[in-house]
């Protein structure tokens, strides 16, 4: 696992930063240790030693240092204290702040186990001609306060949001009617939401809850969280920000038939949307679950759309999963298979559907060399379906001192078996002509791979095999 991490880290560039929304000011300033308003003063980079080439490289993780002088303290700072360091990142995949010499921020700091101040873009930090909600809240802030609210807005998960920039958050389409349930303190209260699908529970004292929202015809999307719905805590003069999602129940449910005529039980039932939603999207399952012990399913929560219905729809086959790609009502090619469809209104549709038998695990083995004859060690092994060829980013065997290796493969599935060899120490890489294994292909004898390419071959397919799909033309 960790050498296809490395090699996929080095194949793709790198990743930015994500975070989750940090919530407003009346939640936020309780997750940090300091909160104030101040100008940059000073704000200069941590540089390592040069390198051989005489380049210098900066410290990106917290490696910027942003002195401030203190214009009105919130949260977590000294009474007095005129100045004070925040340290953040270079930005990019560290989530380092661009704080600006000069320019006046709400600043929004965690203390790290090294006693420093530190922030991100992922906290409510912000210039000040962006943080007019922070200031009003803390300038309106009551330290005689006794207890908090919570609010929020009850919203259809599956329409587009919009941006809210006094929020920073979100915004989807709202759900009237809906039952809100506040649960902890001193016990339950409800609310019903009104047409903007708002909700406020004034006088909530401190301490832990849990909200939950309910409308008939529609179901919870609280399933996103292990648990159920997040806890929330309420400070004295703060909030406990809860926005409730509910979509409404459409569900395709039914029966998986094996080849014997017995239930097939935990087996992996998906739905794939027949065209893409946006033009770079891969055909990954809109929604998945294995069946129970009688072979039942139940995909819920569904979009209204146009669906492929079946078994390893968007993988290949595996030792979890060893069957080909199959299609509802019972056909291996998409070209027979009957798409399910999704209206707009609660609905529940019924499609039961045979599988075909198992795939049977057979061994490859095969050498790898150089042209000049010796063989290539430490050379990595990747399995392709040509059905898709993004998935080649799995190192299944690396060639040992005699450049043999070994793998798995099914017997009714076509592929290609790559071969690359990749400098540690520069970015080149050698790969053998893509050899194809197909059922009829003769593995009694050992296959003999020879590096004559220059570049990584499993990566050559990247991109490729959905030119189909995404035309709208199907898998």
């Amino acid at each position: 696992m960790l050498r296809w991490l490395l090699l996929l880290m080095a194949a793709l560039p790198a990743l930015p930063c994500s975070c989750m929304s940090s919530g407003p000011p009346c939640e936020a300033a309780w997750k940090v240790d300091a909160v104030f308003f101040g100008k940059v003063v000073e704000l200069h980079h941590d540089r390592k030693e040069p390198d051989s080439n005489g380049s210098i490289q900066f410290n990106g993780f917290l490696g910027t240092h942003a002195l401030f002088e203190i214009s009105e303290s919130f949260r977590g700072i000294t009474g007095g204290t005129k100045q004070i360091e925040i340290r953040t990142g270079m930005g990019g995949g560290d989530c380092g702040y661009p704080f600006k010499l000069g320019e006046s921020y709400v600043v929004y700091a965690r203390r790290s186990k090294d006693d420093l101040l530190v922030t991100s873009i992922c906290s409510r930090t912000a210039p000040a001609e962006r943080a007019e909600a922070d200031l009003q809240y803390f300038h309106n802030f009551k330290a005689n306060a006794t207890d908090g609210y919570v609010y929020g807005q009850v919203s259809d998960g599956h329409s587009k949001p919009k941006y809210e920039q006094a929020e920073r958050a979100h915004i989807y389409e709202p759900i009237s009617g809906a039952v809100v349930t506040l649960t902890g303190g001193e016990g339950t209260r409800t609310l019903i939401t009104g047409d903007d699908g708002a909700f406020r529970f004034d006088h909530v004292p401190p301490g832990t809850y849990q909200v939950s929202a309910a409308k008939e015809g529609y179901s919870s999307q609280a399933y996103w969280f292990a648990s159920g719905a997040p806890k929330i805590q309420v400070h004295a003069g703060g909030c406990g920000f809860a926005p409730q999602f509910l979509v409404v129940d459409r569900c395709i449910v039914g029966t998986l038939v094996r080849a014997d005529g017995q239930p097939a039980a935990g087996v992996q039932v998906e739905i794939v949307p027949t065209k893409p939603d946006e033009q770079h999207s891969l055909p990954f399952p809109a929604a998945e679950v294995k069946t129970d012990a009688e072979g039942h399913y139940e995909l819920k929560n569904l979009r209204p759309g146009e669906y492929y219905l079946g078994i390893n729809l968007a993988r290949t086959p595996s030792k979890e999963m060893p069957y080909t790609r199959y299609f509802f009502p019972g056909a291996e090619d998409p070209a027979a298979a009957i798409p399910a469809l999704v209206g707009d209104g609660q609905q529940i549709k019924k499609y039961d559907f045979p599988i075909p038998a198992a795939q049977k695990e057979r061994q490859v083995e095969g050498f790898v060399f150089w042209p000049d004859g010796h063989p290539a060690e430490n050379v990595d092994i990747f399995l392709e379906d040509p059905r898709w060829p993004w998935q080649t980013n799995v190192v299944l065997a690396t060639t040992d001192a005699k450049g043999h290796f070994t793998v798995l493969a099914f017997d009714r599935t076509h592929y290609r078996i790559h071969a690359v060899s990749r400098s540690r120490f520069t970015n080149t890489a050698n790969s053998a002509e893509p050899f194809p294994l197909n059922p009829d292909t003769d593995i009694n004898q050992p296959l003999k791979l020879v590096l004559t390419r220059k570049g990584m071959s499993n990566f050559e397919g990247i991109g490729k095999g959905l030119e189909r799909w995404r035309a709208g033309l199907g898998l």
